[in-house]
């Protein structure tokens, strides 16, 4: 089992073991959201493949690519919303 480091607010976090079912429950599962709703963005072919056959195999073709990057993008979000949120602010360029 491997071991992560997980970091938030700048600190890091004591690494915790990471269960193959953790990433299962985050990643690998159907949000209510359509495709349709979205919008484009592009992926390099190569992580396209390695995303399709983890879906194909660990997903059981049960997980649409959209569902996935939408988990992963979710997770990303909240994980690091203090430090997005420090970051945007610092560089807003103020008008007065």
């Amino acid at each position: 089992m491997k071991k992560i480091v997980v970091f938030g607010r700048g600190k890091v976090a004591p690494a915790k073991d990471c269960n193959p079912k953790d990433y299962k429950t985050l990643f690998m599962r159907k949000t209510s959201l359509t495709a349709r709703s979205g919008k484009t963005a592009y992926i390099s072919k190569e992580h396209h493949e390695r995303i399709t056959k983890m879906l194909h195999v660990i997903g059981k073709n049960e997980v649409s690519l959209f569902d996935f990057l939408h988990n992963v993008l979710e997770t990303h979000f909240d994980t690091y919303k203090g430090e997005i949120t420090d970051l945007y602010e610092k560089n807003i360029e103020q008008v007065f």
